[in-house]
């Protein structure tokens, strides 16, 4: 129990320095090259919210193409733009390929990627300062396309002093 509380510990503070631009070390710049191209559009941006008493949301989506290797010429991404308010102590991400095991989903703040390979979920978590942040999603290698997943943001509070014990924090 122990060991599991400190790998998480060290999870969010590597998510919280990578997510406020403080290491790009083992990066992987899926996005990059889009972003800087200018003329790209994601496929669909989706605002978020994580107000200061917690918050969970959850869609699934479809992309037309790689990020890599594109078969169109126009890569296809999603872009999340959440905000942080003041009294959230955390934020969680997990993006989850639907149906076609082997293939390749990644999220993240240029140039820190996260990804998995299906049946495995890219998840990853940390304590997040109020502010906005663009995360972005896409298929990296895909079997087929249309390719779908599944996304997962989930807010995180403490407890209100008088409760104790009825944060959502695990």
């Amino acid at each position: 129990m122990k060991n599991s509380k400190a790998m998480a510990l060290g999870l969010c503070v590597v998510l919280l320095v990578a997510m406020t631009g403080g290491i790009a070390a083992g990066a992987d710049n899926v996005f990059s090259d889009i972003i800087a191209a200018g003329g790209e559009v994601a496929g669909a941006t989706y605002n978020i919210n994580i107000p200061a008493d917690g918050y969970t949301f959850d869609i699934y989506s479809t992309l037309t193409d790689d990020v890599f290797g594109s078969t169109t010429g126009i890569p296809d991404y999603d872009l999340y733009v959440v905000t942080v308010s003041t009294g959230c102590i955390g934020v969680g991400f997990c993006m989850m390929d639907c149906c076609i095991p082997g293939d390749t989903v990644a999220f993240g703040v240029p140039p820190v990627i996260f990804g998995a390979t299906s049946p495995m979920p890219a998840c990853v978590g940390a304590p997040l300062p109020p502010g906005i942040y663009n995360i972005y999603a896409a298929y990296v290698a895909a079997t087929m396309f249309p390719a779908g997943y599944d996304m997962k943001i989930k807010g995180y509070w403490p407890a209100p002093a008088s409760a104790a014990g009825d944060s959502n924090v695990e």
